[in-house]
């Protein structure tokens, strides 16, 4: 019997939202996130439950390890917050992840109710959100790797995604740590590339955007590592798809077009997040 595949699926106010988990929190959080079925409804009375035989087999962690990253991760969740922003300018949420974690110590599980502010992120969505397999992030080792490539998943459909210094910062919440982008490159864009490129379905490359001698954001260009067979139609052909979001810009683009659009939208989709 074929194993049946885990989904995540959330909306890309959550991909784009300002958090910073560890690794083993970001872990337990897709494994639950990817139990949902996006298009049905739920409350925040509804529970989900992760075991450590989960956590182990979906990301190779040992057996005896995965009960006590369990534990600690369970614990430490209720804590965590994230801050996104509205289309309105100036309009903010913060919300935790979760309202209630309840555990036994050695019982290899824990149960979890996601915030009410959390539930329009991951259910009854019909558009504007971001979807994976976890098998294509399952081997990261940094919770910086899986934010990356989320943002890049968010944009697959065009291969291409800029974001400036300060709204990467922001988004992982590193405004506070290496305000000097050699450091930044270094620890965390280089690092997390190298797993995406290594472990993921993506191969990325990265350009730096300068104003004069200074770098002031990132250019990705990815693609799948497994080129896509297309599916034949008989249907009258319709204009190419070129944005996947809601400010969609259809018709055939030359590269010189798409470079314009995307530095169009650069506000949009890497404005950095000001948390008061």
């Amino acid at each position: 019997m074929e194993k049946k595949k885990m989904v995540v699926v959330q909306s890309n106010n959550l991909t784009n939202a300002a958090y910073k988990l560890t690794l083993n929190e970001q872990r337990v959080m897709l494994l639950l996130i990817s139990k949902l079925d996006s298009r049905k409804k739920y409350t925040a009375e509804d529970s989900f439950t992760v075991t450590a035989e989960e956590l182990s087999n979906t990301f190779g962690v040992a057996k005896k390890s995965s009960y006590r990253n369990l534990e600690e991760a369970g614990k430490d969740l209720f804590e965590r917050k994230l801050t996104f922003k509205y289309e309105e300018k100036g309009h903010y949420l913060q919300t935790r992840w979760v309202s209630q974690v309840e555990y036994k110590e050695g019982s290899g599980h824990i149960k979890v109710k996601f915030a009410p502010g959390i539930i329009p992120l991951i259910t009854e969505l019909k558009n504007n959100f971001t979807t994976y397999e976890l098998e294509h992030t399952a081997k990261f080792k940094s919770a910086y790797s899986h934010r990356i490539y989320q943002l890049l998943n968010q944009w697959k459909s065009v291969g291409r995604v800029k974001i400036n210094l300060d709204g990467l910062r922001q988004r992982l919440e590193l405004t506070d740590y290496y305000n000097e982008y050699r450091r930044l490159k270094q620890k965390i864009i280089e690092p997390s590339l190298e797993e995406i490129n290594a472990s993921s379905n993506f191969k990325v490359e990265m350009n730096e955007i300068k104003e004069g001698r200074k770098v002031i954001g990132i250019d990705f260009r990815f693609k799948d590592k497994v080129a896509r067979t297309p599916r034949l139609t008989h249907h009258r052909s319709q204009p190419k798809t070129v944005f996947a979001e809601s400010t969609e810009v259809e018709s055939k683009l030359s590269d010189g077009d798409i470079n314009n659009a995307l530095n169009g939208i650069l506000k949009n989709i890497a404005r950095p997040i000001t948390i008061n």
